[in-house]
């Protein structure tokens, strides 16, 4: 699995040079990508260290956001292809990553404000995906519920969609009950089923549904012996079912069935449009935070007058250690250089005389992070 980072070094001379000799660090254990980053509204240093710290609070929201629906694509789906931004891959969105002026407007608005609208809009998307969540599960447990009622052995299992019309005789004097036989007990049944009471209608058993262990069978007789024909039944093992068949019944069952399907296929196909749309947006906001703290890191630590270089560092996992150790010690005493008090560091306690953001772009990254 590939780690990504964003990293910022004072641009000595300039950034390219910068850019450039952050390949030759990382030689071919990494690919190096451009991160730009525009002009953005400095302000004051106090807001800039107040934005510091609130930055890396709405960094690891806005993560949390992304990987959520992202794990929720994962289970509408049911496969493990990780959605794409805009129709592309996930990791262009980080690699070919663009400010959209159109949309947050760095010119005229100010960092704070920037990142509090960022903020307001990852929390409408998180609520949105906590009510979709909630209205889904509840239609998906109807159905399980319903399901499970037609589940298991004839002894339990609802027999509202195996008894028809036909199976029942119910008039003013006759009714019909519904026995549960084992198969090791079949014969036993038909020999003895008409001598249990008196006033069993001959000949009107037969067996309707089988499972692996047992039999269901129907047999009319007269109301006023079924009593005594249940507790006579159960003495030789037959288990009489508390049922009645009820043709309303079955038709408003077969109706909430049919409506609670069609409504799980439309919740679930709107959800899956709403994820993939909402993902993108909620993976572009958490871009442009990811930049926004770049740059107030990179302020902050070497000044406002320094201009850096930022890129995007896609690293195998394997390699990781050896190249961070080798960008730190590059950049030692570049680092000292230009400290002005930052230490913010992403994910790593450890300081590094560079801007340095752990960047899981998958749920599963952030999972099994190392750095």
């Amino acid at each position: 699995m590939d780690n990504y980072w964003i990293v910022s070094v004072p641009g000595q001379p300039t950034p390219n040079d910068s850019y450039r000799n952050l390949h030759s660090i990382c030689g071919n254990h990494a690919q190096i990508f451009k991160f730009d980053i525009p002009g953005l509204r400095v302000g004051q240093f106090d807001t800039l260290l107040s934005l510091s710290d609130s930055l890396g609070r709405i960094d690891g929201f806005a993560e949390q956001v992304t990987h959520k629906i992202e794990k929720q694509f994962y289970e509408l789906t049911k496969k493990t292809d990780p959605p794409t931004v805009a129709g592309a891959p996930l990791e262009q969105s980080l690699m070919n990553f663009q400010w959209d002026p159109t949309k947050y407007l760095w010119q005229r608005t100010p960092l704070n404000q920037l990142v509090d609208r960022i903020a307001e809009n990852l929390s409408q998307i998180e609520e949105n995906l906590k009510q979709r969540i909630s209205d889904f599960s509840v239609t998906k447990g109807s159905i399980t519920s319903m399901q499970r009622k037609t589940a298991g052995s004839l002894a339990v299992r609802s027999l509202t969609d195996i008894v028809t019309e036909e199976d029942s005789i119910e008039t003013e004097n006759i009714t019909t009950l519904f026995v549960v036989v084992p198969k090791f007990l079949y014969r036993e049944w038909e020999t003895k089923y008409e001598t249990l009471t008196d006033m069993i209608v001959p000949r009107s058993s037969r067996i309707i549904e089988e499972d692996a262990e047992s039999g269901l069978y129907c047999v009319s007789l007269f109301k006023r012996v079924a009593d005594e024909f249940k507790q006579k039944a159960r003495d030789l093992r037959f288990t009489v079912r508390d049922f009645a068949y009820d043709a309303d019944s079955v038709t408003t069952s077969h109706e909430e069935k049919a409506r609670l399907e069609t409504q799980f296929q439309q919740q679930w196909a709107e959800f899956l449009r709403w994820s993939r749309t909402n993902y993108g947006e909620a993976m572009q906001a958490w871009m442009h935070l990811k930049a926004i703290r770049c740059f107030v890191e990179s302020v902050l630590r070497f000044g406002p007058s320094v201009e850096f270089c930022s890129a995007v560092i896609k690293i195998r996992q394997k390699s990781s250690r050896k190249v961070l150790e080798n960008l730190t010690r590059a950049y030692r005493d570049v680092g000292a250089a230009f400290a002005t008090g930052s230490t913010m560091n992403d994910d790593d306690e450890e300081y590094r005389p560079f801007v340095f953001l752990n960047t899981p772009l998958y749920a599963a990254q952030a999972e099994h992070r190392t750095l």
